[in-house]
């Protein structure tokens, strides 16, 4: 029964001391719309939806976003994570445990950006028509 209770203990001592963690969680929700919509979204070369998606990507990791619509340039960002304001809890209130926790599970981090917007200049196209003046005689 000790046992149990000093396993419990430490779980909740390891997991509450991040400030981090307690605030920001382990994923952080990303806008990702585009002009025009409909666009195919890919978040680390995996297939996500259409524009407009929101994509929940995990802390603490560098994510590529692609949104490709057939006709134009693809668009393709990255959301890189950066050092959260919320490590200063733990430098003030829980120290290297705190640091430690957060580094672990990623708390430590909030992405670089919320959201993504890609607008799509037009890729020129041999077969496309252009314009061309005449004139009237």
């Amino acid at each position: 029964m000790r046992a149990c209770a000093a396993v419990l203990l430490c779980f909740m001592v390891l997991f509450v001391t991040g400030c981090g963690t307690v605030v920001n969680g382990f994923h952080q929700d990303l806008a990702i719309t585009s002009d025009p919509g409909g666009a195919n979204v890919s978040v680390d070369g995996i297939p996500s939806g259409k524009t407009p998606i929101v994509a929940s990507l995990r802390l603490g990791d560098a994510h590529v976003v692609k949104v490709e619509q057939p006709g134009y340039y693809p668009f393709e960002a990255s959301v890189v994570p950066v050092t959260s304001t919320w490590e200063w809890g733990n430098i003030i209130f829980a120290g290297l445990i705190g640091l430690a926790v957060d580094a672990w599970t990623g708390g430590m981090y909030e992405l670089s950006q919320d959201k993504v917007h890609a607008s799509f200049p037009s890729q020129p196209n041999n077969s496309t028509k252009t314009a061309s003046t005449t004139s009237l005689k």
